[in-house]
């Protein structure tokens, strides 16, 4: 999948966050909760380029799931 801002934006839209399952798929397939956790992946190795990271930050894009997180049922 091509990155560009929109595929977070659908999610927030759909949403309400980007919180998906890591094997959340749409329905035609695609992975959106690998997406996800690639997005944060690559922030914490910093190869997450400042643009993305703003792009993401701008939607509210939560990087840290912790213990007071809870992830949407999405299926």
């Amino acid at each position: 999948m091509a990155w560009d801002g929109s595929v977070a934006r659908k999610l927030k839209k759909k949403f309400g966050d980007c919180l998906v399952k890591e094997d959340y798929k749409t329905a035609d397939g695609v992975n959106l909760g690998k997406w996800v956790q690639k997005q944060r992946a690559a922030k914490k190795k910093r190869t997450l380029s400042k643009e993305r990271v703003k792009i993401l930050k701008d939607i509210g894009f939560v990087w840290v799931v912790g213990s007071g997180t809870s992830k949407k049922e999405c299926s």
